[in-house]
């Protein structure tokens, strides 16, 4: 055992979802703090567990975070959950930081119904893809949601892939051809 340490803000709770080695040997975590009305939270530490800085994002309701990676600048884009911010109940909420964990931009996407964002990849060519899901108000259920911003954090293309029963993205990974490959659960297809 190298190191054994707690974090967290004083008087809330929180839960850490993911830790990721940095470009320079130290490390950052993302979770959530608070109980009901949850915000998300960045944390440094150094390669001794020794606490560099934290940061939370978040508004006056429910904030969730779902999956982060440092940035080729050094930063990091995190993909969550908000309700605080967007067009009503949960929308995808994604944080672009600098190394400091301060927001450079952030933005949201939904409508009225629940949309959720999952995993983010940072691609080559620039700009990011959100894999989630999204509400069809039509058929009343979950489609697995395919979303492509810029580096700025403006919308380039989105694609939904579903059927008449949930379906849900949750990672994305992109393959030597060029594509990418999805990861999801279904209630459409197979048994």
């Amino acid at each position: 055992l190298i190191f054994n340490k707690t974090f967290g803000i004083s008087d809330k709770s929180e839960d850490g979802y993911s830790v990721i080695e940095t470009t320079n040997q130290e490390y950052a975590i993302l979770g959530n703090t608070g109980s009901e009305n949850k915000d998300i939270f960045l944390l440094k530490i150094d390669s001794y567990g020794n606490q560099i800085w934290i940061q939370s994002y978040g508004g006056s309701q429910y904030d969730e975070a779902r999956h982060f990676q440092e940035t080729f600048d050094g930063g990091f884009i995190i993909s969550g959950v908000t309700k605080s911010y967007g067009y009503g109940e949960e929308d995808v909420w994604i944080i672009k930081t600098n190394s400091l964990g301060l927001i450079e931009w952030n933005v949201n996407f939904g409508d009225n119904q629940n949309d959720r964002g999952a995993q983010i990849l940072q691609i080559e060519e620039g700009g990011f893809i959100i894999i989630g899901e999204k509400y069809n108000i039509d058929l009343e259920n979950y489609d697995l949601w395919l979303l492509k911003i810029n580096s700025q954090g403006e919308l380039s293309w989105e694609k939904t892939l579903g059927s008449m029963g949930d379906d849900k993205g949750y990672d994305i990974k992109k393959n030597r051809s060029g594509g990418y490959l999805l990861l999801g659960s279904t209630n459409s297809y197979g048994n």
